[in-house]
């Protein structure tokens, strides 16, 4: 019997993104792809460290498999991929299905796994898949060593970080904030379109992001941009 997804939303995520493989990778880009596998072997019973992206897994797998799976669609090698189930299992993540391309572009299984979403810490590999018309967002393995500011004592008014972080950057000298635009505003945008595609499976979604509209399908871009309620239009 085939394998369904029918009513699930379905996410693809690469392996840097789900585990923190950095180390590795240093390794990888210092001796090169043998010293990186036998890196990798000898830590198979090892944990990898939780990447950016594992919390926001675990909230997702929370919904059930009923609705929502997580594949692992990475460029890493077989042993690499061995880890990183045995990791995932030993996290409590339900993660079932995976495919290691071992430095092929991984783009082109988006359709074959019926991903309605992809998360990579690759820039192009997600230019690929947002060209293949699969939404798609980049994670910034970095973003998992942010602190977040201690807390203040009682009395005083509460700071948000985030508005510092980008007062700070508005006035020069400082790092880009981690919340910034150009990474909040496409992820919500792929959310949002997944939540879409889950409404309506099997339903092909042609979106012209510049436009905000999906243009195969007015019954679906009546969901982008719904009338306004008696009273609240305008």
């Amino acid at each position: 019997m085939p394998y369904s997804v029918e009513g699930k939303l379905v996410v693809a995520i690469s392996s840097r993104a789900l585990f923190d493989f950095e180390e590795e990778n240093r390794v990888f880009e210092k001796d090169g792809e043998p010293a990186y596998i036998a890196l990798q072997y000898a830590r198979l019973d090892v944990p990898a460290r939780q990447g950016v992206a594992f919390p926001l897994v675990k909230k997702l797998l929370a919904f059930g498999p009923s609705r929502v799976e997580v594949v692992v669609l990475s460029k890493n090698d077989p042993v690499s991929g061995l880890r990183v189930f045995r990791s995932a299992k030993q996290a409590g993540l339900a993660i079932e299905r995976g495919v290691f391309t071992r430095g092929r572009s991984p783009y082109q299984y988006l359709e074959p796994l019926k991903a309605n979403l992809f998360l990579s810490a690759n820039e192009g590999d997600v230019m690929g898949a947002l060209q293949a018309k699969v939404p798609a967002a980049r994670v910034y393995p970095e973003s998992a060593k942010y602190q977040a500011p201690p807390r203040q004592p009682r009395g005083e008014r509460p700071r948000d970080a985030a508005i510092d972080q980008f007062v700070a950057a508005c006035k020069g000298g400082a790092p880009a904030p981690l919340a910034n635009f150009e990474i909040q505003s496409p992820v919500t945008e792929a959310f949002l379109l997944g939540c879409i595609a889950q409404r309506f499976p099997g339903e092909r979604i042609e979106w012209d992001t510049a436009n905000m509209r999906i243009t195969n399908s007015e019954k679906l871009q009546a969901f982008v941009d719904p009338p306004g309620r008696p009273g609240f239009a305008g």
